[in-house]
């Protein structure tokens, strides 16, 4: 797979209806943060938005959970 450096962010992703639902959650900042994380980590990946660790195996919960300090 060809190496990703950077991913398109539109200037209007704040107005998609999904962002609205996460900004309305009690823990919206720390959603976002792990939401932009997410799409990083699938650039790096680079398989159609697909993340995994290796191609034969993905990431679990816990795999990510580590990954992003999170609980």
């Amino acid at each position: 797979m060809n190496e990703i450096k950077w991913i398109k962010i539109t200037t209007t992703m704040f107005d998609d209806q999904k962002i609205d639902f996460l900004e309305s959650l009690p823990e919206a900042d720390a959603i976002l943060v792990i939401w932009i994380k997410l799409l990083t980590l699938a650039g790096k990946c680079n398989a159609g938005g697909y993340i995994f660790l290796t191609e034969s195996i993905p990431y679990t919960d816990e795999m990510l959970s580590h990954k992003f300090k999170g609980p």
